[in-house]
Order: C-alpha cells, then structure tokens, then sequence
C-alpha cells in the first residue's frame, strides 16, 4: 500500500512558469508576476492539464508561460516551511576495476525555511538509505510550491468516468 503523506519518489516532475495578475496589498491595485511550481505529471500534456486546474483556483488571470521536466529523485515535504530548496547529493560506490571512489549526482527538492533546515530535513530523510552519500550543494530555489498527484482523488475520478457510462 503506498503512503501519500510520504516524501514522493516516482513520477515525472515539470518545472511550470506561470504569468499571473495578483492584488498589490500595498496600493489595491492589480500587478503582474511571474511564479514558478512544480507539478508531478506522466506527460507535458497531462503537466498542462493539471496546471490550468491548479491554477485557476489560485488566479483570476493566468498564463503558462513554459513546462520544463526537470530531474528529480525525491521530494521532501516539512510541513509549512516557506523555502523549497534544490539539493545536490551524490550516492558514493567504489569502482572495483579502478579501486576509485565514484559519485553518482542526483538531485532533490527539500521544503525548509532555511538552508541549515534544509540540511536537517534532507539528512533525516536519508536516513535508512544503503550506501553511502554527500550532499554537496544545497541552494534556493524560486518554486513556489510543489503540487504531488493525489492518487485518492484520481481513483475517485476514474470512478466518477465509469459510473456516467
């Protein structure tokens, strides 16, 4: 059975760019911003797809500006923290024929509110993990949010489909 308040390790990741108008809190008027998501998707279509229905209850007025898969092996979540960070990791193996250490580089995505919490978070969510690794960079990121697939909504969905036939 697959936990969904787990940190997510499967499918495709897009890194969505969104144009939108917001209220200015300062002045009342409307302003023009540009925000970036991170949306899991098997596809760029089903990425767009799920993106307008994201975002049309987020903006008034909205335009995705670009859908880019990005390379991600797992997510972090950690609660309500601000920050999404991108880190660096490399899995250590040691290459029997050359007798060399080798790094194989992945990358992770880490919610935190600074980049030392960044740090606790991701080691925590190591933990348990067969061999050996190094985080070797940890930076800021300008993501917004991340929007995970919700399988129970999906099934309902699907169920909701096949009753109307």
């Amino acid at each position: 059975m697959i936990n969904l308040n787990k940190n997510i390790d499967m499918n495709r990741w897009f890194e969505i760019t969104v144009k939108a108008e917001i209220d200015n809190i300062e002045n009342g008027k409307k302003k023009k911003v540009t925000e970036k998501y991170l949306v899991d998707a098997l596809s760029y279509t089903e990425a767009e797809s799920r993106s307008l229905e994201i975002f049309k209850d987020l903006f008034q007025v909205f335009d995705i500006v670009k859908i880019n898969p990005i390379k991600v092996s797992k997510i972090f979540f950690n609660g309500e923290a601000e920050y999404w960070y991108k880190c660096k990791v490399n899995y250590i193996t040691l290459d029997e024929k050359k007798g060399k250490e080798k790094k194989t580089p992945c990358y992770m995505y880490v919610q935190a509110g600074n980049p030392k919490d960044a740090e606790a978070v991701l080691t925590k969510g190591m933990q348990g993990t067969l061999g050996d690794w190094n985080c070797e960079a940890i930076a800021e990121t300008k993501i917004i949010d991340v929007f995970k697939y919700d399988l129970q909504k999906g099934a309902e969905r699907l169920g909701e489909k096949k009753s109307e036939e």
